[in-house]
């Protein structure tokens, strides 16, 4: 029920084995009657809040990272200058001397 989330909302503002009329997602049509409920554990919650939060922050920052990059190449005019680059530096080796071996 992750993609319908007013199904799940509606199921908490049930009471226990109470039915509920109807409920539209956008792939079906759901009826929903709880019969129980169980109570989260806060405990390991709070234990894993600070590890939790790294992570959050971890994927901020790389999608941070990743819209600054594409907004770079999309804003970068490049121009290679690999051939004019090698042409030069060969034309300097030739022009070295050369010692009585060949190089």
């Amino acid at each position: 029920l992750m993609d319908a989330p007013t199904v799940v909302g509606a199921a908490f503002g049930l009471a226990l084995n109470q039915a509920s009329g109807p409920l539209k997602s956008e792939q079906a049509i759901y009826f929903i009657k709880p019969t129980q409920r169980v109570v989260a554990d806060t405990t390991g919650f709070a234990e894993r809040l600070e590890a939790l939060r790294n992570e959050l922050l971890i994927g901020a920052r790389q999608a941070r990272v990743q819209f600054i990059l594409q907004s770079l190449r999309a804003n970068a005019t490049v121009e290679d200058l690999r051939k004019e680059l090698a042409l030069q530096q060969r034309a300097q080796q030739d022009q070295m001397p050369q010692g009585p071996l060949g190089f």
